[in-house]
Formats: structure tokens, sequence, C-alpha cells
């Protein structure tokens, strides 16, 4: 019966060890774990800002070049108009006026959403990537209405 007795508690200090052994190790692998989730976070967020930044920096390069080609294409149209008799040479003028007026606020507007973006940065977040893709596709296709207006004036 001693010996039973003895075996169980040699058997129960043994368990014991073994659990608070393995308890302190597996408090360790959460830690790491942890600080694993972190840093790969943070590199994820990093990689995210980067890649929105880059995509950013061409949807700006390609709008400033629209909006060039654009102003240019006014100006060709306003020479072609001056070639025009009076009655048309004035709705001509007076389309290509709003134009350049739309023309002129797309610019303000590119310009003013570049500011945010460079703004926003510091805090990027899933929300900036989201609000710059729809304004790019709102823009793209406020260009393209422009440039269809502008094709129907001759």
């Amino acid at each position: 019966m001693k010996k039973a007795i003895g075996f169980t508690l040699v058997s129960g200090l043994m368990i014991a060890s073994l659990m608070v052994g393995c308890g302190e190790e597996s408090q360790q692998h959460a830690q790491d774990a942890k600080t694993n989730i972190k840093e790969a976070v943070k590199a994820s967020n990093e990689e995210a800002k980067t890649k929105s930044t880059a995509e950013w920096q061409k949807f700006k390069q390609d709008a400033d070049s629209s909006i060039t080609v654009m102003e240019k294409r006014v100006k060709d149209l306003r020479v072609k108009a001056s070639n025009a008799n009076a009655k048309e040479r004035e709705r001509l003028n007076n389309d290509l006026n709003r134009a350049e007026l739309t023309l002129k606020k797309e610019k303000e507007l590119l310009n003013k959403k570049y500011s945010e973006f460079e703004s926003e940065l510091k805090t990027y977040g899933d929300s900036l990537s989201n609000k710059n893709k729809a304004f790019q596709r709102e823009f793209k296709n406020d260009i393209k209405n422009l440039d269809t207006a502008l094709k129907d004036l001759f």
C-alpha cells in the first residue's frame, strides 16, 4: 500500500513538473507568435502603403497627361471655332468655355485629392485605398465624358 501511495505521489509530482515546464514554454511560444503576427501586420501595412502610393503616382501621372491633352484639344478647337460663322462660333465658344471650366474643376479636384492622399498616407488604412480607387474611377469617368463632349463639338 505504501508503495502504491508513493508511486502515485511521485507520478503526480512528475506530471505537475511537466505541466509547469510546458506551461512556461507554451507561454513563450504564444508570446513569440504575437510578436510575429505584429511584425507581419506591420510589414503587410508597409507593402500596402507602398503599393497604394505607386498606384496613386501612376494615376496622377496619367491624369495630368489626360488633362494636358484635353487642354491642347480645347486650344485646337478654339482655332477651328474661329473659322466658323458668327452663330456657330458663339455656340462653339460657349461649349469650349464650359469644357475649360470643367477641365479646370477636374484639375483642382485632382490636386485637392492628391494633397489629401499625402496627408492621409501617414495614417494609412484600407479606407484610404478604397476612397482613392473610388475617386480614380469617378475622375476617369469625368475625363472620358469631357473627351466625348469635345469630340462631339466637331
